[in-house]
C-alpha cells in the first residue's frame, strides 16, 4: 500500500552476525544515497572488531554464562545467536556454544561451571539474580564474578555493536 502512494519500501532482515550488520548498514546507506557514510561506519566497526580480536586471541577463554532471562526458566545466548558469536569474538568461551537458540537449563549452567556471568544492566537484573536462591549459590556468583553490560549495544543491530564487543571484551579480559 505504501508503494501505491509513491513511498519507497525496503525490507531489512535481522543479521545473524556482524557481517550481516555490515550488510544492513550498507543497504540502508545505499537506499538513502549516502553510501560513502555507510562505508565509513562499517570500516570503523571493522577496525574496532579487528582490534578486539587481536587483543584477545592469545588470552585464555574463560567460561561465560550470558543471562538473557532467569527464574522459572533459564535463557542464554546459544552458539547460533548473535550474542553467542559476540562472546566468542570477545575472547570468552560461551557455555551454551553447542546449544541452538535461547533455552538453557539450570542444570547445564551448574554442569558447565561458568567462571563469569554477564547480564543486562537494566531493571535491577544483577541484584535480582544475586538474591535468587539458586543463582546466588553458583561459584561465579560467590566469587563476585557477575558483571553488567548495556545490552542495547549487543541486542540492537547497528554501529554500536562494535562498541558492545569492546565492552564485552573488557569485562571478560579486564587486563
Amino acid at each position: 500500500k505504501l508503494e501505491e502512494l509513491g513511498i519507497k519500501v525496503a525490507v531489512l532482515y535481522g543479521a545473524e552476525d556482524l557481517d550481516g550488520a555490515y550488510k544492513n548498514i550498507m543497504d540502508i546507506s545505499t537506499i538513502l544515497g549516502v553510501t560513502e557514510k555507510g562505508e565509513i561506519i562499517v570500516d570503523g566497526m571493522k577496525k574496532k572488531v579487528e582490534s578486539v580480536e587481536n587483543k584477545v586471541k592469545s588470552l585464555d577463554k574463560p567460561k561465560i554464562y550470558y543471562v538473557v532471562d532467569f527464574g522459572k526458566a533459564d535463557f542464554t545466548a546459544g552458539g547460533d545467536t548473535f550474542i553467542g558469536k559476540m562472546i566468542e569474538k570477545a575472547g570468552g568461551d560461551n557455555i551454551a556454544k553447542d546449544t541452538k537458540g535461547w533455552n538453557y537449563s539450570f542444570e547445564k549452567i551448574v554442569e558447565n561451571k561458568p567462571k563469569m556471568i554477564i547480564l543486562s544492566d537494566k531493571f535491577n537484573t544483577k541484584k535480582n539474580f544475586l538474591t535468587a536462591d539458586k543463582y546466588k549459590e553458583l561459584p561465579a556468583s560467590k566469587a563476585n564474578k557477575v558483571y553488567e553490560i548495556d545490552d542495547n549495544m549487543l541486542l540492537r543491530q547497528g554501529p554500536r555493536q562494535a562498541d558492545g564487543l569492546e565492552a564485552l571484551a573488557k569485562i571478560i579480559h579486564p587486563e
